[in-house]
């Protein structure tokens, strides 16, 4: 799987890279939450582990933020899907 890591603390970064990556999974690390957010727009992850606690952009909102942003895109490809029938 293809995992996105949202976390500021340095020591849960290792422990998710090495605990996930130990299981196949490639790991992405995102500081804060508005990298997480960033890093969404660029790649389809399969699951995101988000800290509420962060810098810059805490967990929450960031987590408002893909997911408003994931729906606005399958809105489009339903709206493309509707003109091709």
């Amino acid at each position: 799987m293809n995992i996105l890591v949202a976390e500021d603390d340095a020591i849960n970064i290792v422990f998710y890279i090495r605990f996930l990556t130990k299981l196949g999974h490639k790991v992405t690390v995102a500081h804060n939450g508005e990298e997480a957010f960033h890093f969404s727009e660029l790649i389809n992850y399969d699951v995101i582990l988000m800290d509420i606690n962060m810098p810059i952009m805490d967990g929450i909102e960031s987590s408002k933020m893909i997911k408003k942003q994931k729906m606005q895109k399958l809105q489009y490809l339903q709206s493309q899907l509707q003109i091709l029938n």
